[in-house]
């Protein structure tokens, strides 16, 4: 898409998007807890972290970002939601690895093609968990809350969601 293209090596990218921060945090978060989960043979409950990364990966990361990634300009808020966004996948295939070996480096090998890394997700390093914010992850699980709240509400009082509200009054993030 927009003909991009990842850089040679395999780093986190930086953003100031709040989206991006999150999904990093959670990245590194899960990174953190799946070795831990794995190292001590606990498969459903690494698997089930592994579920929800991709859930938030796909449900909430993507979904949020659509403008980000269809906008007609190609801003550096564009550059940094592709750059996440193929970090995230890269380094998800390599979470998969051990347990969907052929998929994982099905991913891998196309999306780290003219990297700087090895030709099989099997071949590399298991990934080291970066920086954790915690409180981009607390803030997104307040909004996401609210927004849970919020289509409950909606849906009580039969209101579809494609309708525009009047209103919508939230607490602030601390």
């Amino acid at each position: 898409v927009d003909r991009w293209k990842p850089g040679k090596n395999l780093v986190e990218p930086v953003s100031k998007n709040v989206l991006d921060k999150w999904m990093l945090s959670r990245l590194n978060e899960v990174i953190r807890e799946v070795t831990t989960e794995a190292d001590a043979y606990h498969t459903p409950r690494m698997t089930r972290e592994l579920a929800l990364l991709i859930d938030d990966l796909s449900n909430w990361f993507v979904r949020r970002s659509r403008r980000r990634f269809w906008k007609s300009e190609d801003d550096g808020d564009k550059q940094d939601a592709y750059a996440t966004l193929h970090y995230m996948l890269v380094r998800t295939a390599q979470l998969l690895a051990p347990w969907t070996p052929f998929i994982a480096d099905h991913l891998w090998r196309d999306l780290t093609k003219d990297m700087n890394v090895p030709t099989s997700v099997h071949l590399g390093d298991w990934p080291e968990p970066g920086k954790i914010s915690r409180k981009a992850i607390d803030d997104m699980a307040q909004v996401r809350e609210a927004i849970t709240i919020g289509l409950s509400q909606r849906a009580d009082a039969k209101v579809k969601v494609r309708q525009p509200l009047a209103s919508v009054t939230v607490p602030d993030l601390p």
